[in-house]
This record gives structure tokens, C-alpha cells and sequence, in this order.
């Protein structure tokens, strides 16, 4: 390698700033437009998000709390009735420069879909003007800067990202990450030193201050595209050391990733300091990842380099469907295809870098064919790192498992695929003027590749469902309003119980649902969204065994003013929830939605009866009870899955099992555990459960006929365990040892179950 330092080729002088940036922002223009056209934005709706649901819900989300208050933060309509403490899921602190753009335009308007509309159209901008400053630094003459800085922003990737990873669309870092790990590599000149001044300040320069603050924006701009930033610089540390053989070449990417990664702690400080508003709450991590997931989510070759699903040339669609329809990998969605220009840069790098080590060994190689080789040199170290079973397997395995989505590794590997296409384009176009070709010849060849080089990396797929995407909302919006106006300020119970964030789908309703009503909402508190894992807030997350008469008659008390159930939930459609609300209640939904989903009932009736047939310290107590509802419970070994018929429910067990309970609080807890005990054949056969606190309960003779258990235990914090094991046969017949069953077993505070038993002496 080159030990020199130099930009590559410059153009034609140095160009005025105000003409490249004037020249950026028509880029970036042109990038916007294509990225209407391709997804014809025009039949959308600016007040509906373009493409809600999924991820895209909590994306809205955020910038809904961001418009609200100013900032992302403790939302108050969220996890009724303590609030969400949003700031514990600290993954929005890493996009603080995507967060403030969506600041900026929430300035202009308070609509939080319209910002993200806007925010989400203004990313192809953003990333078409920084494409083109980047390549123009690297020293690529203005025709092809405007080529590959327009293509890069409308990679696949930023079509499949859409609006359900918004902030990761909004990749115009990576442009800046790339200039600074080249220039490391000796094609742009980075810090730059003062001849008029000694010793350390005069490091001090603009040229010095630019490089620094690109770093801290990498550091701002996601903490994906941060730690990839950061993994570049110091996996070509040693190419530059060895290049200019001197260890302090090490020096700039070390001072470079320590920029980075101390810009990456400073924007998560709000997280990391954050206190809950509960003086008693606890607080566990919410984003645990699993080493396993870093090849779930892996970077696979073959997904950036084959035709994007629903190619446009049918051949191509073919050979990239051989692929798609049979692959067994899952990934994150969406196939982060280079296309065809990006698919060329990729393989003539790779080549060149694979050639320049084997075939030039101890040669000198300068200007485009030394950069050629280096944007492989980088894209190899970057495949070798991020690829399913890579050095991130080893990173997941030894280190942490915390940075899983590698495949999001795909976008930097294209901005060096996008510059060597930046090389072989220059040459080409400078073929074709050395050839004779006018001047305007030359410039329609460029354009020409533009367009049928988005043409291939874009496909009919890219374009949102427009016409169902607004029904689906509208229906969503009459739903929550009719609540709205019917109970202004009131607080809403929703079922079933979905953990947030980042839950796997329950029957068929998505993990963010819960989500979407407040979405359309001004005054409503909804239980939903209380970040898991955080005491009291997550209370809901204790409550998912309790009979549906009891937790009604427990939230009511507590405050709450109606009832949202979302069918989608229940695998019978919430046929049987509904008949419990309704056998309690006596009346149907008040509200329904347009697509008979979701269901509102008024607990105003309820709390009619709860005040008329339970006296007051009742009520506050049992309201308080389900409110700091720390127990929950999991069968443990010994026990075989849940069994049903109709609205009966079971568990068989052999001659031992365990069921295992967890008290979330601090201090100790009632609970009360209630189930119906049998064992197997009508003989006579012992049954003893071992307490938490070592005592026993001996119940002989259960037989075959259940045996109504009811037990009152006071919880440390903590795990706790009850034991039980029987004397009894198995069951014939069955190639399970089955001994014993318990019936209906729950778990809950006696103070539920006392006012339930109130409304039930009625």
C-alpha cells in the first residue's frame, strides 16, 4: 500500500462551497422525487402515515410523545395510570440527530403523521446530498458524484427500511463514516497541523474540527451505524499502520472510534440517568438480547447481490425467486440488495483488492486503482465481520449479544460498493469524451445509468398499499374517537395484555396494536405501552391469569374508566372474553370499530355497582391490589402444558413438579393460590405441597374427584417455590407419567377476590 496521503484525482480546482451545496440540494431534490415516483406517494394521504404498522407504530409513537413534549421522554398516556417510563428503552437516545430533524419539522406542523411523512420523503434528501458531498471529497468529478450520490440514497435498503425503521433510513452517516475510514486508508486528508504553532494545538485547525464533528454526528446518528463506524476505523488501523509503516498511522482511527463511541454515551446520558417517577419502582434491562439472534438477523451475501423480489425484468424476478421462495433464513425483512450498480462495485472491489495483494505485491498503486482496491480491502473486512457466522457470531459469544441486526452492516458495505461504481462510471464517461462525444452526450450516458440503475434497485413492491393503508387508519381514528368523546380523559384498560417494546406476535395482533389507539388520541390514558420489566407500571404484566370478572371488577376500582378488546388477540376471536365481560357488565360494546377488530366497553356501569354493593376500604384496597399486582407465577419442571375445553382449563403433572413465583416488588406480598386438586384412579393418594417458607400442606385422598385448594402466602421479594409431589399411580394409557391435575389454577391478591365476591353476593 501507498504510504501517501492525497485526495484521489481532484477535480477540475476547488469548487465554490455554495455551488456544491447548491448542487447537493439538487440531488437531493431528484432523490425525493424518485422516491415519490417509485412509491407513488401521490395517492397517499400527508395526515396518514404512508406505510403504519408493525415497527412503524412505535416509530409514530415516538415522534407523537416528541411533538407532545417537546422531546422523547416519560409519556403520561401510556401505561395507565403511572405512565410509561419510554426513556428505560433507551434504543431513540442513539438517533438523537434523526429525533432532531423530526424536532425541527414538528415545529411547523403538531401532526405527528405528517412530520413523519415529511421526515420520511426528506430522508432520500438527506442522504442524496450528503452521498454527493462524500464522493465529491473522495475527488470524483461532479456528473458522477450526482450519479452515485442519487443512487446510494435510493438503495433498496431505504425502500425496504420505508417508515417501520424510519430513523435507520435516514443513513446519512454512513456517507460521512465511509470518508472518514478512507481517509484513515490515506484518500482524504483528515486532521491537518498548524506550521505557525507547536506542540498539540497546532492540531487545532478548521480542516481538524470538521473531521471531529463528523465523528460526533456518527456517534448521534444511530448507534447501529455508530459501532459499524466504529468496527471500520480500527479493522483498517492495521492496513494503515502497515502502509505507512509507523504505529502512530493507528492514532487518527483510535482518536476517531473514541469521538464516535464517547458521542454514542453522551446521547444515551437521559437514559442512563433516568429516574422513575415511583419511589418504590424497579427497573430491569428491557432490551436483552441473545447471541443466537446474531444470525437470525446476520448479514447474508446473497441477499445484497441477487435481483430485489419483484424485480422488473422477469428473468431477473426468476433468479431472485429461485432464491427468496426457498431460503429458510428469516433475517429482519426486507432484502437489502445492492442492485445491479451497487452488485458491479461489490464484485470489481473484491476482485481488485484480491488482485492488488496477490498480483502486485511490492507495487505501487495510486489514484482510482489504489482506491478501487481499498473500497474491497474494506468491503471484505466488513463481510468477513458482519456475515452470519462471522467475528460477530464470535462478538455475540464472547463479548455481548446487544448489536444483533448485522445485516444492517449491508448500507456501509454499499457505500463502498457505490464508490468503486463511482470509478468504473468516471472512467467510462471519460472513455466516451475521449471518444469524441459532445459534452451534452456524456451527461445524457450519465443520466441514463441513473435511471435505469434506480429502475432495477426499485420494484413494484416498494409501492404502499395506499387505498386499504387509509381505510385501516380512518377505521382506527372513528374507533378512538367515539371513546374520546364519550369519555374524555377517561382511562382505558385494553386486552389482551401485550408486552411493549418488542413482543412476538399473539394470535393475530402485531406487538405494537396496543399502540395505535393512542395514536389517533388527545386526552385518553391507555394501559397499553407500559414498558416490561418496570414495577408498578408493567402491572399488567402480573394480571393475565386472573378470571376476566376479577381484574374487571380490580381496574375499575382503580380508576379505570372503560374497556378496549382487540379481537385479533384471542384465538377464538375473543368469543370468550366477550362472554365473560358481558355476563359481568350486562351490556354489549358501546363502540366498535369499522372492521369489527376492536371493541370498547363503557365500566362506568360497573363502577355504579361496585360502589352501591362494596364498601369503600374494599374497593381501595382491591384497586391497590391490582395496581401493585407484583406476583406472577410459571409451571415448572413436572408440569405439562396448559390443556382446555370450552372455558375449562389444566395442568397434569407427574410425581413431582414445581410451580415457580416471582414477587417484583420490593417488599413482601399476599397472594392468594387457588386451584381444584386431583390425582389419578379413585383410590386414596397422598398429595403434599411444600411452601415457600418450608412448611407443608399434606391433602389425602384427593382421588379423582377435584379438591378445592385454596392457599394464603405472604411473598418475599424475589422467587419463591411451591413443591408438590404425590404418592399416586399414573395414568394408564398415556405415554406421559401423569399422577396429578390441578384445575383453574390462579394466583392473585385476596383483596381481588373479596370484591369480587362482593359483586357476587348480589
Amino acid at each position: 500500500m501507498s504510504a501517501r496521503s492525497h485526495d484521489v484525482e481532484a477535480g477540475p480546482g476547488r469548487p465554490r462551497i455554495l455551488v456544491e451545496l447548491l448542487i447537493a440540494a439538487a440531488v437531493g431534490v431528484l432523490a425525493m422525487l424518485a422516491a415519490i415516483w417509485v412509491q407513488q406517494l401521490w395517492r397517499g394521504h400527508l395526515r396518514i402515515p404512508f406505510a403504519p404498522g408493525g415497527d412503524q407504530t412505535v416509530t409514530l409513537l415516538d415522534i407523537k410523545t416528541l411533538v407532545e413534549q417537546g422531546w422523547y421522554g416519560f409519556n403520561q398516556h401510556l401505561g395507565a395510570p403511572y405512565g410509561s417510563s419510554l426513556p428505560e428503552f433507551s434504543v431513540q437516545y442513539g438517533d438523537a440527530s434523526q429525533l432532531s430533524i423530526a424536532w425541527v419539522l414538528a415545529l411547523f406542523s403538531d401532526d405527528p403523521s405528517l412530520v413523519l411523512n415529511a421526515l420520511y420523503v426528506l430522508g432520500f434528501g438527506i442522504c442524496g446530498s450528503v452521498g454527493y458531498l462524500a464522493f465529491r471529497v473522495l475527488g470524483f468529478k461532479r456528473s458522477t458524484a450526482v450519479v452515485v450520490g442519487f443512487l446510494y440514497a435510493t438503495m433498496h435498503y431505504h425502500f425496504a427500511r420505508a417508515q417501520s425503521h424510519a430513523f435507520l433510513g435516514l443513513y446519512y452517516v454512513v456517507p460521512v463514516i465511509g470518508v472518514l475510514v478512507l481517509g484513515v486508508l490515506g484518500h482524504v486528508r483528515l486532521f491537518a497541523r498548524r506550521s505557525d504553532v507547536d506542540g498539540l494545538r497546532g492540531w487545532i485547525s478548521w480542516r481538524s474540527a470538521a473531521v471531529v464533528l463528523a465523528a460526533v454526528a456518527a456517534g448521534i446518528s444511530g448507534a447501529y451505524y455508530a459501532i459499524f463506524g466504529t468496527i471500520a476505523l480500527l479493522a483498517v488501523a492495521p492496513f494503515a499502520m502497515i502502509a505507512q509503516r509507523r504505529w502512530r498511522a493507528a492514532l487518527t482511527p483510535a482518536v476517531l472510534s473514541g469521538v464516535i463511541l464517547a458521542s454514542v454515551v453522551a446521547v444515551q446520558l437521559p437514559s442512563i440517568l433516568y429516574t422513575p417517577p415511583e419511589p418504590d419502582a424497579i427497573s430491569t434491562p428491557v432490551a436483552v438480547r441473545q447471541p443466537t439472534e446474531s444470525e437470525t438477523f446476520g448479514l447474508e451475501l446473497t441477499d445484497m447481490v441477487l435481483p430485489i423480489p419483484g424485480h422488473r425484468l422477469g428473468p431477473l424476478n426468476d433468479l431472485g425467486a429461485k432464491y427468496w421462495t426457498r431460503s429458510v433464513s428469516t433475517g429482519e425483512g426486507g432484502k437489502p440488495a445492492l442492485g445491479l450498480a451497487g452488485t458491479v462495485g461489490l464484485i470489481t472491489s473484491l476482485v481488485a483488492a484480491l488482485a492488488a495483494g496477490l498480483l502486485a505485491a511490492g507495487r505501487q498503486l495510486e489514484g482510482r486503482m489504489r482506491l478501487l482496491r481499498d473500497a474491497g480491502l474494506v468491503s471484505w473486512l466488513l463481510i468477513a465481520i458482519a456475515t452470519i457466522g462471522g467475528v460477530s457470531t464470535l462478538l455475540a459469544y464472547l463479548v455481548s449479544p446487544q448489536i444483533r441486526a448485522w445485516n444492517r452492516m449491508s448500507i456501509v458495505i454499499a457505500f463502498f460498493a457505490m464508490v468503486a461504481f463511482a470509478v468504473l462510471l468516471e472512467r467510462a464517461l471519460a472513455w466516451l469524451a475521449r471518444r469524441g462525444a459532445p459534452r451534452a452526450a456524456v451527461g445524457a450516458a450519465a443520466a441514463l445509468v441513473a435511471v435505469l440503475a434506480l429502475l432495477d434497485q426499485t420494484s413494484k413492491n416498494d409501492v404502499f398499499a395506499h387505498e386499504a393503508i387509509a381505510a385501516q387508519w380512518r377505521s382506527d381514528g372513528r374507533y378512538v374517537q367515539a371513546i374520546e368523546s364519550h369519555d374524555p380523559g377517561g382511562m382505558i384498560l385494553q386486552l389482551p395484555y401485550v408486552a411493549f417494546p418488542e413482543s412476538p406476535p399473539q394470535v393475530r395482533m402485531l406487538d405494537y396494536d396496543n399502540q395505535r389507539g393512542y395514536l389517533h388520541s388527545k386526552t385518553l390514558r391507555w394501559s397499553g405501552g407500559a414498558v416490561r420489566g418496570q414495577f408498578p407500571e408493567d402491572w399488567q404484566a402480573s394480571t393475565t391469569d386472573l378470571p376476566t370478572a376479577r381484574l374487571l371488577a380490580g381496574a375499575t376500582a382503580a380508576g379505570f374508566t372503560g374497556l378496549s378488546v382487540d379481537r385479533y388477540g384471542y384465538e377464538d376471536g375473543g368469543a370468550k372474553v366477550e362472554r365473560e365481560i358481558q355476563r359481568l357488565l350486562g351490556v354489549g360494546p358501546y363502540a366498535v370499530s369499522d372492521d369489527d377488530r376492536l371493541l370498547y366497553y363503557d365500566l362506568g356501569p360497573l363502577a355504579a355497582r361496585i360502589q352501591q354493593e362494596a364498601d369503600p376500604e374494599t374497593i381501595r384496597n382491591a384497586g391497590a391490589a391490582l395496581l401493585g399486582q407484583a406476583v406472577s407465577f410459571q409451571l415448572g419442571e413436572g408440569f405439562y402444558p396448559t390443556e382446555t375445553a370450552g372455558e375449562a382449563s389444566w395442568n397434569w403433572a407427574g410425581p413431582k413438579a414445581t410451580l415457580a413465583l416471582s414477587n417484583a416488588a420490593h417488599t413482601p406480598q399476599r397472594a392468594q393460590v387457588t386451584f381444584a386438586l386431583s390425582t389419578v384412579g379413585h383410590q386414596s393418594n397422598r398429595v403434599t405441597i411444600t411452601l415457600p417458607d418450608g412448611s407443608r400442606k399434606v391433602f389425602d385422598g384427593p382421588g379423582d374427584k377435584p379438591r378445592k385448594v385454596s392457599l394464603s402466602l405472604m411473598l418475599p421479594p424475589g422467587a419463591s417455590t411451591l413443591a408438590f409431589a404425590t404418592n399416586g399411580p399414573p395414568a394408564e394409557g398415556d405415554t406421559r407419567d401423569l399422577r396429578m391435575r390441578v384445575d383453574e389454577l390462579r394466583v392473585a391478591n385476596p383483596a381481588l377476590a373479596k370484591l369480587e365476591d362482593s359483586l357476587g353476593k348480589r
